[in-house]
């Protein structure tokens, strides 16, 4: 369920979010915390950093006032999606499937499979447009890639 209020107060740890992907560099494979499915070893994921309040007097002067637990995952379609849904105000937790929220988004903002595909075409109208209204750039030698893919610039 999408919300756009978090109290961070109530929750037995907190987690803190990478800022970008990165690759599931542990021995084994991992579950997505949302989807659950298995995410190999390499594969693209989300890292969470997860800590807890300390509980006795020996865990806070060990480790001061976080206790640090192991990192949780997401997968990269349900990271996607967090990070966008985050990105736009809502308030987001693991251990929820976040496809579900993305599907409620989708029911509240009303994007329905026609309208997503008029907006791509749409945006694809426009950048095929700047294109051809840029200034003409200098003649140059074709790179081997051009020449592979048949395009000669005149």
């Amino acid at each position: 369920m999408l919300s756009c209020s978090c109290n961070y107060d109530d929750y037995e740890y907190w987690v803190n979010p990478d800022d970008d992907f990165s690759t599931l560099n542990t021995k084994r494979s991992r579950k997505c915390e949302s989807c659950r499915e298995k995410i190999s070893v390499g594969k693209t994921v989300l890292r969470f950093e997860c800590f807890r309040v300390p509980k006795c007097e020996y865990e806070e002067n060990r480790f001061g006032d976080e206790v640090p637990l192991a990192d949780k995952f997401l997968c990269e379609s349900c990271g996607e999606i967090h990070l966008n849904l985050t990105a736009a105000g809502y308030c987001m937790v693991l251990g929820h499937d976040h496809r579900d929220d993305m599907r409620e988004y989708r029911e509240m903002v009303k994007f329905s499979k026609e309208e997503r595909k008029m907006k791509r075409a749409e945006e694809t109208r426009l950048a095929a447009n700047v294109r051809l209204y840029e200034s003409p750039k200098k003649k140059r030698p074709l790179t081997c890639s051009e020449r592979a893919r048949g395009q000669n610039q005149k």
